[in-house]
């Protein structure tokens, strides 16, 4: 028996060891553009973490009529050199900083060397030739643009673009993942659903039904078995099944959904109430939720010891702050603060007018904390080279939507974990039971609020420190009021605001902050509110399984 016993602690441990090991893939970002003649160019970028083998592969199997060129692979640091003849065997030193292709019965299979272990990020790029076909009643795009990996991506973000704008009426669907395919502002968009991963065995098949001659292609891109769209399509629906998005229904389910309702509140109140009060996620003691500002005195110092995290949480479960999405900002503003970023405005002259352009500088960011850390990531893959522009801070969070929400909850959750810590947070139940004596902390963030927002009527100026409204302001934005205090704040603190500026912290850098995390905000908002309300094709949300008789691979892993 203890024989037996060191041997599955021993088998035990190996798994482990070899988990530990596995290569991970964090995301896969792609982009590609169809030209006139319905060849598509594709750029793949993969977040990696790598611990063992010599090469990265992707697989392209049944490749149909199409045609793979101009295959070129780069990480971060440096172009990787091609090398013919790809020997899958050859030593990590032989692969190191070079890409081939080989060619296997099934098509063949895009291969590069890992280089170094640890953390890469590997863009490789290619064109498929012939990717739209021709069917006597439309032309066609049926992809599978990522297979079964040795390691899913946890998350992925697919835009394809063509040489002018695709209609919002343009009929998409997505197969073999959990998540939304829809059009959105000319673009096609693809991504995995917020906070569900790809998994073992899932996949993701693109398919576009396309008017005639939307492409100029070559009227022998055809394929026997797809003699009419539906053909295609009744290819792709075999095997798929639907997955519970929560917020879908038919029309008569909507319909039956309000009578119920209706129903509901007059037959049954006082259990309805209580139905209606269980549905967020936090539960409260007998002391409640609910703080009045009218009947609470204003708090004039800052609370939860300064912890911005901390306050964010108590406005999360207390209801204190007007949108989640204000907190971006106020984490901006810390460092701005801090020095840790700096605001750039620069001058765009064209042909007939100058145009201000302002930029956020990351290059000297520096922070112990893992969520800062987190966020500080997201804006530099948005930047790719440390400045920030507006236009890449919108473009950035309407493609990685998924990315600025999923922030946001890990940040709720960092200042939730410290009550949880401290036994103020219980979990219970799939809710989380906040115990009373933290309703005081809540109504200093309440009177905090009640302060910011009425200072400029108290008749008695009082005297404020530099460091305590940059702090002020701070969690002004928290509440979503930054920018209205701060123009309260220029008109009755000036000699304030003076001495603000010799510590290159100006008002009107307050003012762009908020700007520019609401411009990202409202893009992420809005990409999202398209996905979950696209009505053409699939109608925006993908299906699980299907997509079979798809042309492409995009499956392969390490070895």
């Amino acid at each position: 028996m203890k024989k037996f016993i060191f041997y599955i602690v021993v088998i035990v441990l190996s798994f482990s060891f070899l988990n530990v090991k596995a290569n991970t893939l964090s995301s896969i970002n792609i982009t590609a553009s169809i030209d006139e003649l319905g060849t598509m160019h594709v750029e793949e970028i993969w977040q990696m973490r790598t611990n063992k083998d010599t090469e990265i592969y992707k697989e392209e199997y049944n490749l149909g009529n199409i045609n793979i060129t101009n295959f070129q692979v780069r990480d971060e640091d440096q172009v990787y050199t091609e090398k013919s003849n790809w020997n899958i065997n050859d030593s990590f030193e032989n692969k190191k900083y070079k890409y081939g292709i080989n060619y296997v019965s099934q098509g063949l299979e895009l291969c590069w060397g890992i280089s170094e272990y640890g953390n890469k990020t590997y863009t490789i790029s290619y064109d498929l030739e012939n990717a739209v076909f021709n069917t006597e009643d439309s032309q066609v795009l049926y992809l599978r643009l990522i297979n079964d990996l040795d390691f899913p991506p946890e998350n992925f973000n697919i835009t394809i673009s063509g040489p002018e704008y695709f209609q919002d009426t343009l009929d998409v669907w997505g197969y073999g993942y959990k998540g939304y395919a829809y059009v959105d502002n000319g673009k096609i968009y693809l991504s995995n659903e917020e906070n569900t991963s790809l998994k073992n065995g899932e996949y993701v098949v693109l398919l576009v039904k396309f008017p005639l001659n939307t492409f100029n292609v070559d009227e022998n891109n055809t394929y026997q078995e797809y003699q009419t769209f539906n053909d295609v399509l009744e290819k792709a629906e075999n095997g798929s099944f639907e997955y519970d998005y929560g917020e879908t229904s038919s029309t008569f389910d909507k319909i039956f959904t309000v009578f119920t309702t209706l129903f509901t509140i007059f037959c049954i109140l006082i259990p309805f109430v209580a139905i209606f009060k269980n549905t967020s996620k936090y539960k409260f003691g007998p002391a409640g939720k609910n703080i009045k500002l009218k009947e609470i005195n204003a708090f004039r110092d800052i609370p939860c010891d300064k912890d911005l995290f901390r306050t964010f949480f108590i406005c999360q479960a207390y209801g204190l702050n007007n949108k989640n999405t204000d907190f971006f900002g106020a984490i901006l503003l810390k460092w701005l603060s801090e020095d840790k970023i700096k605001i750039i405005k620069s001058e765009d002259k064209k042909l007939f007018k100058t145009k201000e352009v302002i930029s956020i500088d990351l290059t000297n960011f520096k922070s112990d904390n893992e969520i800062e850390e987190k966020l500080y990531n997201l804006l530099f893959k948005a930047s790719k080279d440390g400045i920030l522009e507006e236009k890449e801070f919108t473009k950035y969070s309407k493609n990685n939507y998924k990315s600025v929400f999923n922030w946001l909850d890990s940040a709720e959750k960092y200042g939730r974990d410290f009550y949880i810590e401290n036994g103020l947070v219980k979990k219970t139940k799939g809710k989380y039971l906040i115990d009373d004596k933290l309703k005081e902390e809540a109504v200093q963030v309440a009177g905090l609020k009640k302060y910011l927002k009425e200072f400029s009527r108290i008749e008695t100026k009082q005297a404020i420190e530099v460091k305590l409204w940059k702090e002020y302001l701070m969690y002004a934005q928290i509440f979503g009021i930054a920018e209205e205090v701060a123009k309260q704040f220029k008109n009755l603190y000036p000699e304030v605001l003076t001495e603000m500026q010799s510590y290159n912290y100006d008002i009107g850098d307050i003012i762009i902050i908020t700007h520019l995390s609401n411009t990202m905000m409202v893009s992420a908002s809005s990409a999202r509110s398209a996905a979950q309300s696209y009505n053409s094709g699939g109608g925006g949300f993908s299906s699980g399984g299907g997509g079979f008789g798809s042309f492409g691979g995009g499956g392969g892993g390490s070895r």
